[in-house]
């Protein structure tokens, strides 16, 4: 019987690569992600499970459909066996001064960002995995205030190969950074945002180059420098002064995840209620994994702290900016790690 399994899993594979994607793209849109299997690591090797299945081939395929729409195969590969081992749990995170209780229950979308990218580039991959659709959109990164005085900074291999307006040149966890962190965010709330006129939402950092993302109010929101009107009317400066820095780009935010306003709401939308998020660069991955402090996700009780709703830290979540300047009321704001409980690692994808 065992047999004859794994004969009809075979034929099914040949059966599914010589009819290409348009019959996987109709099978996959209704087998649901909660069915498939969470282990994604080893779709590549059947041997070492003992068997083929037909959802291992449909991933497959559904892994090479967006490989072959551009998003960026290291960054792919990783997200989706973070996604794997973890989706349909309630992760611990670092909040403030406690830990978060998020629930991952987002089964269909997923963000990349792919930081390896200039600003005029549309360098954010929005994933359908139901549908095997991305969406490609402008971001923007952070400015990196001081980037000579960031501790632990993680410096991008794109250094001085572009200009640090066009691609981000360093990265860190450090509160009041202003810069980009790396890693993968888990998104949490949606809230009305003073701060940036519109809906914003929550994002929880996981990792050890990102943990500190909720103290730091990284949060996903829409910005007008965000957009193509942004980028026009850079080009128009720049034929004034030609000076480097007045070359067409998005603006810059404090670290935030900044979305052009036309489509802002619709990415929150999409992204609400416990998706992944992957700030990505060339190299990270390496270092991520490897960190002494590199943190397990776990999962969580009833009983755990929640973490995310004391008053402080809904406060705390709408001052990222103000007027374009950081806030004040933000500027002593610093957690302490002393106390708290901080999440255990995620497994190590393979090598």
């Amino acid at each position: 019987m065992m047999r004859f399994s794994r004969i009809f899993s075979l034929v099914t594979f040949v059966f599914i690569q010589t009819f290409g994607s348009a019959s996987y793209s109709a099978s996959a849109s209704t087998s649901g992600l909660s069915e498939m299997p969470p282990y994604f690591s080893n779709l590549g090797h059947p041997q070492q499970t003992g068997q083929i299945n037909l959802q291992h081939i449909l991933m497959l395929k559904k892994f090479n459909h967006f490989v072959k729409q551009g998003v960026p195969p290291e960054a792919l590969r990783r997200v989706l066996e973070v996604f794997f081992q973890n989706y349909g749990k309630t992760i611990a995170v670092k909040a403030v001064n406690s830990i978060a209780r998020v629930p991952f229950q987002n089964d269909r979308y997923l963000g990349i960002a792919d930081f390896n990218l200039p600003s005029t580039e549309k360098r954010f991959y929005l994933l359908d995995l139901k549908t095997g659709q991305v969406e490609r959109h402008y971001v923007s990164h952070g400015s990196g205030l001081r980037p000579n005085l960031i501790p632990n900074q993680f410096v991008s291999p794109h250094t001085g190969k572009k200009p640090g307006y066009l691609i981000p040149q360093v990265f860190s966890n450090e509160i009041n950074s202003g810069t980009t962190s790396l890693g993968i965010f888990i998104t949490g709330r949606v809230y009305e945002s003073t701060s940036f006129k519109g809906n914003a939402m929550k994002l929880f950092g996981f990792e050890p180059t990102n943990y500190n993302a909720y103290a730091r109010s990284i949060v996903v929101h829409q910005a007008n420098y965000a957009s193509p009107e942004w980028m026009k009317n850079m080009a128009s400066k720049y034929e004034q002064t030609k000076k480097l820095r007045d070359r067409p780009r998005l603006g810059r935010s404090l670290g935030c995840f900044a979305f052009d306003p036309q489509h802002g709401d619709a990415i929150i939308e999409k992204l609400k209620g416990g998706a992944l998020i992957y700030s990505y660069v060339q190299g990270a991955e390496k270092l991520i994994l490897e960190s002494p402090e590199y943190q397990e996700v776990v999962t969580v009780g009833a009983n755990d702290d929640e973490g995310e709703d004391t008053p402080e830290e809904i406060q705390q979540v709408d001052q990222d900016k103000h007027g374009g300047k950081a806030n004040p009321a933000k500027a002593n704001v610093k957690p302490t790690r002393t106390g708290v409980k901080l999440p255990k690692p995620i497994a190590k994808s393979a090598k």
